[in-house]
């Protein structure tokens, strides 16, 4: 949406607040202890890898693997508390972008990167050789949160994509959790599982439903939630108001269905980009990557039954979230959602969306 020379002019000013990146190569693993401690998943009930995998990209003799997948998102993570990136096997044509800027592996957080958080979240697709990660780390002492992509291609890595959101209340309210629900990480009977295709399609619908404004359409499960940069964003009974004018409102107080019908994400003009590189089908998620475009021309949004509501002050000039995002699906319908909020200049693309 953006052109090229509009993209240049802005990396500079995206460089100090949110991080992207895409990973993954090897499956040798040197894990640093900060991060070796914590486990993905849980041992009982834990999904066995699979030697290959039908249709892998990799033309490697051996495909990478759940656990090659985790181990290089261990290494990735321990190389860059080490400030290390020759710890990483790589092809020499390796793509890195930090908040969509291209850039040498090596720069950025590389280089203020300090200790490993508490928080860990982790999806792996051996099918397309990639893995997501969302979790805590802190950057010279402050809380962040790391949201990145790992591509892999002969056990070495290919492309590093990663998202950093320098808030340091939002990785607190992450910290705080300590660890993803444990419905993320059961996985769907195989009678029940749903196509990779269908599962890339209930999370585009409920892009286009934030878009819309509007529940119809997209599949949510009736106890679906929703988390944004850690704070739950639906069915919280600790909601605020977001206009004093009409303190009855409190979208954060509503369910997934309500939240969208309510219209009050209306002063999102378009979510544009998406991608959905990362399906992990046995347990239903997928890992998502769009743009939220708010062009800050909306003062207020008409709330049905209650009236035009206050936009709030963050939302009153031009923008962009980069907006990683984890889905989980049960039975074809959305029971969790997970999504980083990382603020760059209006329109700026991701570094790595189609022509």
């Amino acid at each position: 949406m953006t052109d090229t020379k509009q993209d240049s002019a802005l990396s500079k000013r995206v460089a100090s607040r949110c991080v992207q990146a895409a990973v993954f190569a090897a499956v040798v693993i040197v894990c640093h202890p900060a991060f070796a401690k914590h486990s993905s998943h849980k041992e009982a009930g834990r999904l066995q890898p699979r030697s290959r995998i039908a249709g892998q990209a990799s033309t490697s003799s051996e495909a990478c693997d759940r656990d090659c997948l985790e181990g290089m998102v261990n290494r990735y993570l321990a190389a860059i508390l080490a400030h290390a990136p020759a710890q990483l096997p790589v092809t020499g044509n390796l793509k890195f972008t930090e908040n969509g800027q291209k850039m040498a592996l090596g720069d950025g957080l590389w280089r203020t990167a300090s200790a490993a958080g508490k928080y860990r979240h982790l999806i792996t697709d051996p099918q397309a050789a990639q893995a997501g990660f969302i979790g805590t780390i802190r950057e010279n002492g402050v809380g962040a949160i790391l949201a990145l992509r790992l591509a892999v291609a002969d056990r070495r890595v290919t492309q590093v994509e990663t998202i950093v959101v320098r808030d340091r209340k939002a990785a607190a309210l992450y910290d705080d959790l300590a660890a993803p629900d444990p419905a993320w990480d059961k996985a769907e009977p195989m009678t029940g599982r749903v196509s990779r295709d269908k599962l890339i399609a209930a999370a585009d619908e409920f892009f286009t439903g934030i878009e819309k404004s509007r529940s119809s359409g997209v599949p949510l499960d009736d106890a679906c939630e929703r988390w944004d940069n850690g704070l739950q964003t639906t069915h919280n009974p600790q909601a605020s108001p977001i206009d004093p004018g009409y303190r009855s409102f409190r979208p954060f107080g509503l369910g997934c269905a309500q939240q969208l019908d309510s219209h009050y994400y209306s002063y999102i003009a378009r979510i544009r980009n998406r991608r959905y590189p990362i399906v992990d089908v046995a347990r239903g998620l997928v890992f998502a990557i769009a743009a939220f475009d708010y062009p800050g021309d909306i003062p207020a949004v008409a709330v049905p039954g209650v009236g035009y509501i206050a936009v709030r002050e963050a939302f009153r000039s031009p923008g962009t979230y980069l907006v990683p995002a984890l889905f989980k699906i049960r039975g074809g319908k959305i029971l969790r959602i997970e999504l980083l909020e990382c603020s760059v200049p209006y329109r700026m693309k991701s570094g790595w969306d189609a022509p």
